[in-house]
């Protein structure tokens, strides 16, 4: 018997009128109601009475709201069908499906419908879900629908692929028990209300870039449908565990609490976040305001940040390092408190004001350091002007110390100008600012300039500082041109050091990566008329006496070791000082150079003499690919004199190699240095 679905109904309710019939099967193709409907239901009643039947209830498909979406092959069995005038209802049944996110396939149920107001109710009590329980309720009529639910003990690991994936998931795991509501007045939902804990939470989404691993999550949430925009509200808790958003950080076992208040425009694709409270005790509180547009790429409108003073150390390892891998801040030992107000619109920073309390910075790797950084610093993206003060108590880049300065400047659109000289103590001396400029235009890289002027630190102390031999003398120059541009560092001027009675200038240095993993620098150096008495006694090389002047042209160094340069150095053809060379310089130049002993002494009679004289001595060495092409201050026969003899008593040393391994080069001068060789 195929009746329309009005005289289904009608039938249904007036079956306990047939008292003749004793049993009724009805076909539909469709019964649909506010956000549900149903297809191919056979309708199978007997043991008709007055007021009751049994009822089996087959249904090939079943229409409702998410999350629960299309069921299928639904059989239903009532044996005690209640049968009035305007309801049918069934406090018992017994509901068999099947579905992959199912435990079993049964569950007892309840439910009723009046059909005039086209009203439902349907009660779900034991069902078993991914090893945990769930239970809800459905109702619905002419004005709308609304479902509760409990979720509890849930195993992500167990929910079937299909669900992961309507999650964006391609894993999922841990526990999760969920509570909460979803009513609507047609097919589309109206109002949500959730109550979540997760636990041990792990899940990852098909591209990899968002994460997590053992998060703990407890909130609430819930949003209201106004045409097609939603109005969402929500508290959450997270500590514990890893989350990665394009970033990974590692959340500690202090709770973050998270207040929120957001509103999401589907016509526009934009989320409004118009309050984010957040508070962690072992950092600080703040509050943030963020506007994304979403769409084949997400784009930041706006974003407003507002951090209350809080501990630098917790900021930095928990939220700040992960964005600062691959830079010089990656790694850093950090203390104090910052406090901050950050202003970003229209795809750039507007305005910006951090407040530092007692920061010290201590880079890992020893490259640089700060003690007692403290200040305000203004900035806006318009044309009024700002000012800011920094100050600090000590600093160091790598072993150089800077003492204590304080700084003004003045911010302006995307320029910072000193507004006063600094004088900043490094090692013994002082480096006097006078003009620091920078400049930050968009979509160009960062650079900056400073005029200044190195008043004489001592390479004693200098010396100390990188690891030297003791020297003695001045290091001092004027710098009329320093730049950074593009990473790399550049001091236009000339750097004078006068030591052991000379002097050594740089010219064109240059530093590129400073504080990255690798820096190098390229620099031309000229020594002039330098005491070789002085020099060769501070390195226990042995006694030589006379000057020496020469250049290194083009030097390049990577990680602050030699990998090129054309360097010359000898006796000045003026030099009319006394030239004399020790027994144990003697011995020093023929390792290095390779080289032999000759004149009018043989090396038997060595023993004989403290000392000897020269005419000239000097040695050149151009290095490419970690060779160094040798050669010294006159030809010879089979090589190239290193020192080349003259006076009595007399001695000659030739250099043999042309071509010596730069490694081995180093390791024969380490020798000679480091020992005193005795001469046999």
């Amino acid at each position: 018997m195929r009746l329309p679905c009005g005289l289904l109904l009608s039938a249904l309710l007036i079956a306990p009128r047939l008292s003749a019939v004793e049993g009724l099967e009805l076909h539909l193709d469709t019964l649909a109601g506010a956000g549900w409907q149903a297809r191919n239901i056979t309708v199978h009643l007997d043991k008709l009475d007055a007021a009751s039947a049994s009822l089996h209830l087959a249904i090939g498909q079943l229409d409702l709201p998410e999350p629960l979406g299309k069921l299928k092959d639904l059989q239903l069995d009532c044996a005690a069908l209640q049968l009035r005038d305007d309801e049918l209802n069934c406090s018992q049944a017994q509901l068999h499906l099947k579905a992959a996110w199912l435990d079993r396939d049964h569950s007892t149920i309840a439910f009723s419908y009046r059909p005039v107001e086209r009203a439902f109710t349907l009660a779900v009590r034991d069902a078993r879900l991914a090893a945990g329980t769930m239970t809800f309720t459905a109702r619905g009529d002419n004005s709308g629908w609304r479902i509760d639910y409990d979720l509890a003990g849930i195993d992500l690991a167990r929910l079937p692929p299909y669900l992961k994936q309507q999650a964006g998931l391609t894993a999922a795991s841990g526990r999760a028990s969920l509570r909460g509501s979803l009513s609507g007045a047609d097919a589309k939902p109206g109002a949500f209300s959730v109550q979540a804990n997760l636990q041990t939470l792990a899940f990852a989404t098909p591209d990899g870039a968002n994460a997590g691993e053992a998060l703990n999550i407890q909130g609430t949430a819930s949003g209201q449908r106004d045409g097609g925009d939603w109005h969402v509200q929500s508290k959450l808790t997270l500590h514990d565990g890893t989350l990665c958003i394009k970033t990974c950080w590692e959340l500690p076992a202090d709770p973050l609490a998270l207040d929120a208040k957001a509103n999401w425009s589907a016509r526009a694709q934009r989320l409004d976040v118009t309050r984010l409270n957040f508070r962690q005790t072992s950092l600080g509180q703040g509050a943030a305001t963020l506007q994304l547009r979403l769409g084949k790429t997400l784009l930041v409108n706006a974003f407003t940040l507002h951090l209350a003073p809080s501990r630098w150390e917790r900021l930095y390892s928990t939220y700040l390092q992960p964005l600062l891998i691959g830079t010089a801040l990656e790694a850093v030992a950090a203390q104090g408190s910052v406090a901050a107000d950050i202003d970003y619109h229209a795809t750039a920073l507007s305005t910006a004001h951090v407040r530092l309390g007692a920061v010290n910075l201590e880079d890992q790797a020893g490259r640089f350091g700060i003690k007692g950084l403290a200040g305000d610093i203004a900035w806006r993206s318009d044309t009024v002007a700002q000012q800011s003060v920094l100050r600090w108590d000590a600093a160091h880049v790598y072993k150089l110390t800077l003492g204590a300065a304080s700084v003004q400047v003045q911010t302006q659109a995307q320029s910072l100008r000193l507004q006063n000289a600094v004088h900043l103590p490094i090692l013994d001396g002082q480096l006097d600012i006078e003009h620091f400029a920078l400049q930050h235009e968009p979509g160009k890289p960062l650079n900056w300039h400073f005029d200044g002027l190195l008043k004489p630190v001592s390479m004693q102390a200098f010396s100390a500082a990188v690891g030297w031999p003791v020297m003695h003398g001045k290091l001092s120059g004027m710098i009329p041109g320093v730049s950074y541009t593009e990473g790399e560092l550049r001091i236009g001027g000339i750097l004078l050091i006068r030591v052991f009675d000379g002097a050594i200038t740089v010219r064109d240095l240059r530093i590129a990566r400073l504080f990255d993993v690798a820096p190098s620098l390229r620099a031309d150096i000229k020594l002039d008329n330098l005491d070789l008495d002085a020099l060769t006694r501070t390195f226990a090389f042995g006694s030589i006496q006379g000057r020496f002047s020469g250049q290194v042209d083009n030097l390049q160094l990577i990680n602050w070791r030699p990998v090129a340069f054309a360097a010359g150095f000898a006796t000045p053809v003026d030099d009319r000082s006394r030239h004399r060379i020790s027994q144990r310089a003697v011995e020093s130049i023929s390792q290095i150079g390779g080289g032999g002993i000759g004149g009018v002494l043989s090396r038997s009679f060595l023993r004989v003499f403290d000392e000897f004289s020269y005419d000239r001595i000097g040695v050149s060495c151009t290095l490419r690919n970690g060779v160094c092409t040798m050669d010294g201050v006159a030809p010879a026969a089979q090589g190239y004199y290193l020192v080349k003899g003259g006076g009595l008593p007399r001695i000659d040393i030739v250099g043999y190699a042309h071509r010596v391994d730069w490694d081995t080069l180093l390791e024969r001068l380490s020798g000679v240095i480091s020992t005193a060789p005795m001469v046999r």
